[in-house]
């Protein structure tokens, strides 16, 4: 369980400057057109098409992370950045969308393609720190899980505070998880 107040400032300032980055990048979303190329393109390699590193001088992390605040929006619950509506408020069609792109990477070989794009597999360890994760009620709005909370308690404890993990990654991973609980049951 991760309580954000014992982040470290660095990880903190890093995960509110994406939030914050991604509100720019909704006001300066009509020179950029990000939600145009969402769909055709998997939202790791957008901030490199259209320069966010250089351009708003951040990390590679944070140039990533701003591309999903900016997508998805950010609730205004955490990190004391205000709320806002992303690009793709919808979080049916973004999950569509993470669908496609996964299904895309499935027919180019799997796990071998996953790997050489640069794509981090999941361990059986972070597999299950997922699913004991949406089974907490701190990481559940109402009756749903929070994949946005999951993803990022999954970056910092398993990879570093890297942005490995976004909230369709963690979405489709855990049904995925369920499917294999089932099977074993059965």
């Amino acid at each position: 369980m991760i309580n954000y107040k014992n982040l470290k400032p660095k990880q903190f300032k890093a995960i509110k400057k994406s939030i914050e980055l991604g509100k720019i990048l909704i006001d300066d979303n009509e020179h950029l057109g990000i939600d145009d190329i969402y769909g055709y393109y998997p939202q790791g390699q957008i901030p490199g098409m259209l320069n966010i590193q250089s351009k708003y001088k951040v990390s590679k992390n944070v140039a990533k992370n701003s591309i999903f605040y900016a997508i998805a929006g950010h609730d205004g619950k955490i990190f004391g950045v205000n709320a806002f509506e992303g690009l793709i408020p919808n979080k049916e069609e973004r999950e569509w969308i993470g669908r496609e792109h996964i299904t895309k990477g499935g027919k180019n070989g799997g796990r071998k393609s996953s790997i050489s794009k640069g794509l981090t597999l999941w361990s059986p360890r972070e597999k299950k720190d997922a699913y004991q994760l949406s089974l907490n009620q701190e990481y559940k709005t109402g009756s749903r899980i929070n994949n946005q909370l999951i993803a990022l308690a999954l970056n910092i404890d398993h990879h570093n505070c890297k942005e490995v993990r976004n909230s369709t990654a963690v979405h489709s991973q855990l049904s995925r998880y369920k499917k294999s609980l089932v099977n074993k049951v059965a």
